[in-house]
């Protein structure tokens, strides 16, 4: 059998089965193609864009729908995070994660501000210094800091002047201070300077009593 006497024979399916192919190919196409609509003349094509990207937010609404009351539901959300062992795991990868962030070198906050706003920025953290120093100047002078402040010291002294002097000042501590006054005044009173001081003094006034003309009464 020769090959003109098959071809009635194999034509028909492959011609069918590259039809089938090329529609399959282009319907399969047009559903995720093309992305954005096309318009010629201001005019949208039909079938632009295509099918799933022209539906996409209301295919992510009916797969949210699904997955949340079917899927994955709120309950089973709540009772993943409710284990102990999760949460210990979410406490890691946040103390991770923020221990990244705060040992990064940042360098000045001015750096972090866009070169383009840069002038803004200083103008605007100078005018906030001064409207704080004002603020707290005038805060320090006004009468509820003093009236404040007065309370405050009142209290401390209050509280001071209330303990018990007997667990401060216990035998030890009261005879090392004793010991400690002792050694001091013995070496202020030994000190050659001191004997120095008196007599220099005491020759003072006893030149002053003879030279002075009043009676000795």
């Amino acid at each position: 059998m020769t090959i003109h006497q098959l071809l009635p024979y194999l034509l028909p399916p492959l011609l069918g089965a590259l039809i089938g192919y090329v529609t399959n190919y282009i319907a399969i196409r047009m559903l995720f193609r093309p992305l954005r609509a096309w318009r010629v003349l201001g005019l949208r094509l039909p079938l632009t864009p295509g099918i799933i990207p022209a539906k996409r937010g209301e295919l992510a609404r009916k797969m949210g729908d699904m997955v949340g009351e079917h899927l994955l539901t709120a309950d089973d959300v709540g009772r993943a995070f409710a284990k102990q062992s999760v949460q210990n795991e979410l406490r890691l990868a946040v103390t991770a994660k923020l221990g990244v962030f705060l040992d990064r070198e940042l360098g000045p906050l001015e750096t972090l501000v866009p070169d383009r706003f840069r002038p803004r920025f200083r103008e605007l953290v100078d005018l906030v210094r001064g409207k704080l120093v004002r603020l707290i100047f005038d805060y320090l002078q006004s009468e509820g800091f003093e009236s404040r402040l007065r309370d405050f010291l009142q209290r401390q002294g209050d509280q001071w002047l209330a303990r018990d002097l007997g667990h401060i000042l216990t035998p030890e501590r009261y005879q090392l201070l004793q010991q400690h006054l002792d050694s001091k005044l013995s070496g202020f009173f030994q000190s050659p300077q001191l004997a120095a001081t008196v007599g220099h003094y005491i020759d003072h006034k006893t030149e002053a009593l003879f030279a002075d003309e009043r009676p000795l009464r």
